[in-house]
Protein backbone atom coordinates (compact mmCIF):
# COMPACT_ATOMS: atom_id res chain seq x y z
CA UNK A 1 0.00 0.00 0.00
CA UNK A 2 1.85 3.00 -1.29
CA UNK A 3 0.64 6.38 -0.04
CA UNK A 4 -3.02 5.36 0.37
CA UNK A 5 -5.21 5.84 3.44
CA UNK A 6 -7.72 3.61 5.23
CA UNK A 7 -7.13 0.50 3.10
CA UNK A 8 -7.85 -2.98 4.53
CA UNK A 9 -5.89 -6.11 3.61
CA UNK A 10 -8.09 -9.00 4.74
CA UNK A 11 -8.57 -12.69 3.97
CA UNK A 12 -5.46 -13.19 1.84
CA UNK A 13 -2.75 -15.81 1.44
CA UNK A 14 0.48 -13.87 0.99
CA UNK A 15 3.64 -15.77 0.01
CA UNK A 16 1.72 -19.02 0.49
CA UNK A 17 -1.26 -20.70 -1.15
CA UNK A 18 -4.30 -22.12 0.69
CA UNK A 19 -2.72 -25.61 0.77
CA UNK A 20 0.39 -24.21 2.49
CA UNK A 21 2.70 -24.43 -0.54
CA UNK A 22 5.24 -21.59 -0.78
CA UNK A 23 4.87 -18.70 -3.23
CA UNK A 24 7.86 -16.71 -2.02
CA UNK A 25 7.81 -12.92 -2.16
CA UNK A 26 10.36 -10.35 -1.11
CA UNK A 27 7.85 -8.35 0.97
CA UNK A 28 4.41 -9.74 1.71
CA UNK A 29 2.63 -6.48 2.66
CA UNK A 30 4.26 -3.02 2.57
CA UNK A 31 2.66 0.02 4.22
CA UNK A 32 4.85 2.87 2.99
CA UNK A 33 5.30 6.34 1.48
CA UNK A 34 2.71 8.11 3.59
CA UNK A 35 0.14 5.32 3.72
CA UNK A 36 -1.85 5.76 6.94
CA UNK A 37 -4.63 4.25 9.02
CA UNK A 38 -4.61 0.96 7.10
CA UNK A 39 -5.52 -2.47 8.51
CA UNK A 40 -3.80 -5.77 7.89
CA UNK A 41 -6.27 -8.32 9.23
CA UNK A 42 -9.33 -7.60 11.39
CA UNK A 43 -10.97 -9.32 14.39
CA UNK A 44 -13.18 -11.70 12.36
CA UNK A 45 -11.61 -15.10 11.62
CA UNK A 46 -12.38 -14.74 7.90
CA UNK A 47 -10.48 -11.44 7.78
CA UNK A 48 -7.16 -12.86 8.92
CA UNK A 49 -4.28 -13.12 6.47
CA UNK A 50 -1.84 -16.01 6.22
CA UNK A 51 1.60 -14.50 5.57
CA UNK A 52 4.56 -16.83 5.07
CA UNK A 53 7.66 -17.56 2.97
CA UNK A 54 8.60 -13.90 2.48
CA UNK A 55 11.78 -12.02 3.26
CA UNK A 56 9.62 -9.63 5.34
CA UNK A 57 6.04 -10.61 6.12
CA UNK A 58 4.81 -7.06 6.82
CA UNK A 59 6.95 -3.94 6.34
CA UNK A 60 5.71 -0.69 7.90
CA UNK A 61 7.47 2.61 7.18
CA UNK A 62 4.49 4.91 7.78
CA UNK A 63 2.07 5.78 10.58
CA UNK A 64 -1.09 4.63 12.36
CA UNK A 65 -1.75 1.12 11.09
CA UNK A 66 -3.46 -1.83 12.80
CA UNK A 67 -2.04 -5.33 12.34
CA UNK A 68 -4.28 -7.91 13.99
CA UNK A 69 -5.45 -11.50 13.90
CA UNK A 70 -3.00 -12.73 11.23
CA UNK A 71 -1.00 -15.94 10.92
CA UNK A 72 2.55 -14.74 10.27
CA UNK A 73 5.24 -17.34 9.63
CA UNK A 74 2.85 -20.32 9.69
CA UNK A 75 0.80 -22.29 7.21
CA UNK A 76 -2.99 -21.90 7.23
CA UNK A 77 -3.30 -24.38 10.14
CA UNK A 78 -1.53 -21.82 12.38
CA UNK A 79 0.95 -24.47 13.56
CA UNK A 80 3.12 -25.73 10.70
CA UNK A 81 6.00 -23.41 9.80
CA UNK A 82 6.14 -21.18 6.72
CA UNK A 83 8.84 -18.81 7.96
CA UNK A 84 9.48 -15.28 6.82
CA UNK A 85 12.98 -13.91 7.39
CA UNK A 86 11.24 -11.31 9.61
CA UNK A 87 7.56 -11.43 10.56
CA UNK A 88 6.82 -7.71 11.06
CA UNK A 89 9.31 -4.89 10.57
CA UNK A 90 8.40 -1.35 11.66
CA UNK A 91 10.99 1.18 10.49
CA UNK A 92 10.33 4.80 11.45
CA UNK A 93 6.56 4.28 11.51
CA UNK A 94 4.77 5.81 14.50
CA UNK A 95 1.51 4.98 16.26
CA UNK A 96 1.18 1.45 14.88
CA UNK A 97 -0.73 -1.26 16.78
CA UNK A 98 0.08 -4.99 16.63
CA UNK A 99 -2.24 -7.44 18.40
CA UNK A 100 -3.79 -10.91 18.48
CA UNK A 101 -1.54 -12.35 15.77
CA UNK A 102 0.12 -15.75 15.69
CA UNK A 103 3.73 -14.88 14.86
CA UNK A 104 5.97 -17.93 14.72
CA UNK A 105 8.88 -19.53 12.89
CA UNK A 106 10.41 -16.32 11.54
CA UNK A 107 14.21 -16.14 11.44
CA UNK A 108 16.87 -13.61 10.50
CA UNK A 109 20.35 -15.03 10.15
CA UNK A 110 19.38 -17.86 12.47
CA UNK A 111 18.02 -15.52 15.16
CA UNK A 112 14.27 -15.41 15.75
CA UNK A 113 12.75 -12.09 14.71
CA UNK A 114 9.00 -12.10 14.90
CA UNK A 115 8.73 -8.32 15.30
CA UNK A 116 11.49 -5.77 14.70
CA UNK A 117 10.95 -2.11 15.60
CA UNK A 118 13.53 0.57 14.75
CA UNK A 119 13.21 4.35 14.96
CA UNK A 120 9.48 4.22 15.71
CA UNK A 121 7.59 5.72 18.61
CA UNK A 122 4.18 5.21 20.18
CA UNK A 123 3.78 1.71 18.73
CA UNK A 124 1.66 -0.73 20.73
CA UNK A 125 2.19 -4.46 21.07
CA UNK A 126 -0.87 -6.07 22.64
CA UNK A 127 0.05 -8.76 25.14
CA UNK A 128 -2.30 -11.44 23.81
CA UNK A 129 -1.69 -15.10 24.57
CA UNK A 130 -1.80 -15.96 20.88
CA UNK A 131 0.84 -13.38 20.00
CA UNK A 132 3.99 -15.27 20.81
CA UNK A 133 7.07 -13.86 19.23
CA UNK A 134 10.57 -12.78 19.97
CA UNK A 135 10.94 -9.05 19.60
CA UNK A 136 13.97 -7.10 18.35
CA UNK A 137 13.93 -3.40 19.16
CA UNK A 138 16.27 -0.59 18.31
CA UNK A 139 15.63 3.09 18.81
CA UNK A 140 12.52 4.14 20.71
CA UNK A 141 10.85 1.55 22.91
CA UNK A 142 7.35 0.33 22.00
CA UNK A 143 4.50 0.55 24.49
CA UNK A 144 3.41 -2.86 25.77
CA UNK A 145 -0.36 -2.82 26.43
Amino acid sequence: IDGAAEVSVVGNYIGIDPSGSPLSCSIGVALQNGANRCSVGKPDLYDRNVIGNNDIGILVTSDYHDIENNLIGTRPDGISPAPNACGISILNGNGNAIGSNVISGNTVGGDASGIMIAGASSSTLAAAASQRSSICRTGDEPVIA
